[in-house]
């Protein structure tokens, strides 16, 4: 199933009001202030009712519920009415409708900015309307989506999927049998590893050092711990319990777990099966271990948020992980996985336990390259039945025991009648007028229709893959243009765009392969020969890349040009004249880049640029301005204004510029930096350490800026300091 994005975001609140926003959705954005339903004593008796019905989940079968879980259901039922409410839940429910109009499911983003409401159970939110829980249903996934600057790609892999799996019982905390746990998650993983979609490797040793040691090797796509968690109050930050090298229980803070895993590139989930490794403190969104990984550079984290028994740990790792080998969205799988625990276990509300925080959009981890085999084909539709058919049905449509067939006469059931078929035409043009609205996921499903109708042709897979593109669903793109070019191999299209997606996938030689194929096909497309060069460029072949980028403006000035267009090559020329350290020819080509198209602002920056090496300063002043005027948000050409301000002496127009760069860009370091030299230009110490500090939070292994900090201590009379800054500096090669 795919899924329709509403994403949801809870303010910072005063007293127990908060903003509720819907950022994006298929009904468009909405705003209301949410009332938040409980005092600070209700909250804490019904989150301890839910912790005692955790405590005796999967007992005997009752008929009703105990007041227990009912008092849980209200809970959830509150928290669903309070955050859904008026224009919000307009919101929402119009979302549904389109999804369901679709076949597709809701994928509900909380971003909860609200430190003290991030700690909260969201994952019991009870729709009453529904009489049921959101995340017990595949057509309502609920994750916690971090907003965290480039979000990853999935992965593209060959099965199996590689699980490093590690067990840490430190001697003086609740023993764990190891060998039991091992056993079990073999038996959860058997039908997946024989069938070959998973690869179950355990790390041997409970220690930091052992798991560095086994994160040099793989590549591992998935490392899942099991073990004791927990919060530490004092640093305000989730921790797992690892060993020392006496057996004893090493602490190991979520920053330094993350410090560990993200350095490894394959590696796209982490599971912490640990007692409360998804809980997180009141005070800081980022302190619980789950939150903290993905804000390190996971993709996805699924954690506990409470202890979670043996029967539904195996529930959950059988379920989600051959969720996820079928190529389901990680939070798909996760729902996959809270429906077997709810089913496998009776009276249970341990589903609710496991909690996602994720930051790929749209919970795509791997790109698998081949089915595995485990996905049914859909079943062929029956054709629609007419009066005619009626009056003579055929033998194989009579059936008494069909629940969803109509009783017509005694012993004579027929299904119901079906809907007329949308024709191929129709569900083209759906796709068309979606896509051109941006709708890219309404315009993937009418596409897929269409492929059902005619899997022959060509085009049908490009304009499916041109869905993906846009959604950035790389890997999957990628597989619908080389399924394009098995039926048509001279679709110069498809070679673009596959070169296009192998770039995104940062696969340049097969990039660069793509486009000459594409130029074999069809050698006179100017914007063939122009990617072509483009990647060669990056690939630092610039001569090769200069000759590319001249066919291409001779194709177009050759043909009818488009002032656009050869605008563009023309740039593009000016930038590799500018690596090979031509500046006067890039500024020609600058120049008549700027001729073909005056309001190319990119163009204007560019000029600023190579006059600045010339140092031409005032006129590269004058470009950069015309650049911003063309362009106020462009923050390259602020940077460059400053720059080319500081130059001239003027220090206080420099420093204005580089705070309009950290308006835009607030986590961009070298703006930080920038300002902090403006500043100590100035002979504003105290601020210039501000910015400058500020910078080493952006990167804290940006060398100059610990540099920089050295120099405003020592300006400031604090030796010691500026020594250990300077020692940092010195650490990261300056």
């Amino acid at each position: 199933m795919q899924y329709l994005d509403v994403d949801l975001e809870i303010g910072p609140g005063s007293g127990r009001e908060y903003p509720v926003a819907v950022l994006r959705s298929p009904a468009g954005e909405a705003r209301a202030l949410m009332r938040f339903p409980f005092d600070e004593l209700a909250l804490e008796n019904y989150l301890l009712k839910l912790q005692n019905v955790l405590v005796r989940s999967g007992g005997v079968r009752r008929k009703a519920l105990s007041p227990q879980e009912q008092a849980v259901q209200e809970f959830g039922q509150k928290l669903f009415e309070a955050l859904l409410s008026n224009d919000v839940r307009s919101c929402y429910d119009v979302s549904r409708r389109e999804a369901a109009r679709l076949g597709m499911g809701v994928r509900l983003r909380l971003r909860i900015q609200a430190p003290e409401l991030a700690a909260l159970p969201w994952e019991y939110l009870y729709d009453p309307r529904q009489a049921d829980y959101l995340c017990l249903s595949r057509h309502t996934l609920l994750v916690r989506y971090l907003e965290v600057p480039q979000p990853i790609q999935p992965l593209l892999i060959e099965p199996p999927l590689r699980i490093l799996a590690m067990i840490a019982s430190p001697s003086e905390l609740d023993p764990l049998d190891v060998e039991r746990e091992q056993e079990r998650m073999r038996r959860a993983l058997q039908d997946l590893e024989a069938a070959g979609l998973v690869k179950l490797e355990w790390l041997p040793g409970q220690t930091w050092r052992d798991m560095q040691r086994a994160m040099r090797g793989g590549p591992w796509h998935v490392f899942h711990f099991i073990g004791h968690g927990g919060f530490d109050p004092n640093a305000d930050e989730g921790v797992i319990a690892l060993t020392n090298e006496e057996g004893k229980a090493h602490l190991l803070r979520a920053t330094e777990l993350g410090r560990m895993l993200a350095n490894h590139e394959a590696l796209r989930l982490v599971i912490l099966n640990a007692c409360e490794g998804g809980k997180g403190s009141q005070r800081d969104i980022f302190s619980s271990s789950a939150a903290t990984l993905a804000r390190r550079g996971i993709p996805a984290v699924l954690a506990m948020q409470e202890e979670i028994t043996d029967r539904a740990a195996i529930e959950c790792t059988r379920a989600f992980y051959e969720a996820l080998s079928d190529g389901l969205p990680v939070d798909a799988a996760v729902s996959e996985a809270r429906t077997a625990i709810s089913v496998g276990l009776t009276n249970t509300l341990e589903w609710g336990t496991p909690v996602l925080y994720m930051r790929a959009p749209d919970g795509m981890l791997f790109n698998l390259t081949r089915p595995s085999g485990r996905l049914k084909p859909a079943p062929t539709p029956a054709p629609p039945i007419t009066p005619t058919t009626r009056e003579a049905a055929p033998a194989a449509l009579v059936r008494e025991d069909d629940p969803e067939a109509t009783q017509i006469g005694p012993g004579l059931v027929l299904p119901e009648e079906q809907e007329p078929q949308k024709t191929l035409e129709e569900w083209l043009d759906l796709g068309y007028t979606a896509y051109d609205a941006r709708r890219y996921e309404e315009a993937l499903a009418a596409y897929e229709q269409a492929i059902q109708l005619d899997p022959g042709d060509a085009e049908r897979y490009t304009e499916k893959g041109a869905a993906l593109y846009a959604l950035r669903r790389y890997g999957e793109a990628l597989a619908a243009y080389e399924r394009s070019l098995e039926l048509d191999p001279n679709d110069h299209t498809a070679h673009y765009k596959k070169g296009l997606i192998l770039r995104e996938l940062g696969r340049d030689k097969e990039a660069l392969a793509a486009y000459e194929e594409g130029i074999r096909v069809y050698p006179g497309l100017s914007w063939l020969h122009h990617a072509r060069g483009d990647v060669l460029r990056e690939m630092q072949r610039f001569d090769e890349a200069l000759a590319a980028y001249e066919q291409a403006i001779k194709l177009e000035e050759g043909g009818k040009p488009d002032p656009d267009d050869a605008a563009l090559y023309y740039n593009n020329k000016g930038c590799v004249l500018l690596d090979l350290k031509r500046p006067d020819e890039a500024l020609a080509a600058y120049n008549e880049a700027i001729r073909l198209k005056p309001d190319y602002g990119v163009a204007w920056r560019n000029t600023g640029d190579v006059l600045y090496e010339l140092e031409r300063a005032e006129e590269a002043v004058d470009a950069y301005k015309k650049a911003i005027e063309l362009d106020p948000q462009d923050g390259y050409a602020l940077q460059g204004l400053g720059d080319v301000l500081m130059q001239l002496g003027l220090f206080g127009q420099a420093l204005a510029a580089y705070e309009s760069v950290i308006t835009i860009q607030p986590k961009e370091g070298l703006a930080y930096n920038n300002k902090g030299a403006a500043l100590e230009a100035l002979g504003s110490y105290a601020a210039a350490l501000q910015a400058y500090e500020q910078a080493i939070v952006c990167n804290p292994k940006d060398g100059f800026g610990w540099r920089n900090k050295g120099n405003a201590l020592r300006h400031l009379g604090r030796t010691a300091e500026a020594q250990e800054a300077h020692r940092k500096a010195r650490e990261l090669g300056l």
